[in-house]
């Protein structure tokens, strides 16, 4: 993990990528970080997966740096992929294991969120740019199709509410709910969202 982190964070810096040279997608004068994945959803996920895995047997280890090192990372391993959703992740997981386990902690866990957002959104480049759309609740291109997606998969399940319209089929019934809801859109793609595909 702290490896992997650790690389993510040089590709973020550098848009170097010595497993896939030039795959790396420049935003800004950084890069979304992939590790020794193909994509920045699938590294910040595993990241953090592997980030809570550990989190709790690493507590363990002698000396306590070998518990601080991957949780470190960990956390800059899922920021530099500049992934929103991945983001958000950590956020509601971590809030979540601290009201559980560390309530007393809990003032200093929002202090240190806050302080970090803060300290972020004022760095220059394009992570700062995303942190602030997410502030604002400004929407970028991604984001509106996203609600776009979800608005028509939303509307497919009220049409289709005990068998959906097929679990794999969404993407052909897309461009007609687009037009039904009013959405001008020609993106065709699954969901976006596990529920939402589900349903």
């Amino acid at each position: 993990l702290t490896i992997t982190s650790t690389y993510g964070f040089f590709q973020f810096l550098t848009g170097v990528d010595v497993v896939r040279p030039g795959s790396l997608v420049p935003q800004g004068n950084t890069f979304r970080a992939t590790g020794f994945f193909s994509m920045n959803l699938t590294y910040a996920y595993c990241i953090g997966f592997s980030l809570f895995a550990i989190s709790l047997p690493s507590q363990k280890l002698k000396p306590i740096g070998w518990h601080h090192a991957p949780l470190v990372t960990g956390v800059v391993g899922i920021v530099t992929s500049l992934a929103r959703g991945a983001w958000l992740g950590l956020l509601v997981t971590s809030f979540t294991y601290v009201v559980l386990a560390h309530r007393r902690k809990l003032l200093w866990f929002i202090l240190a969120v806050v302080i970090g957002i803060i300290g972020l959104s004022l760095t220059p480049g394009y992570l700062a740019t995303k942190i602030n759309a997410l502030i604002h609740f400004t929407p970028d291109h991604s984001a509106m199709i996203r609600w776009h997606l979800w608005r028509a998969t939303f509307a497919m399940w009220l049409d289709n509410p005990i068998f959906g319209v097929g679990i794999t089929q969404t993407d052909f019934h897309l461009l007609n709910y687009y037009q039904k809801l009013g959405i001008n859109e020609e993106f065709v793609s699954h969901s976006h969202s596990v529920l939402l595909q589900w349903l």
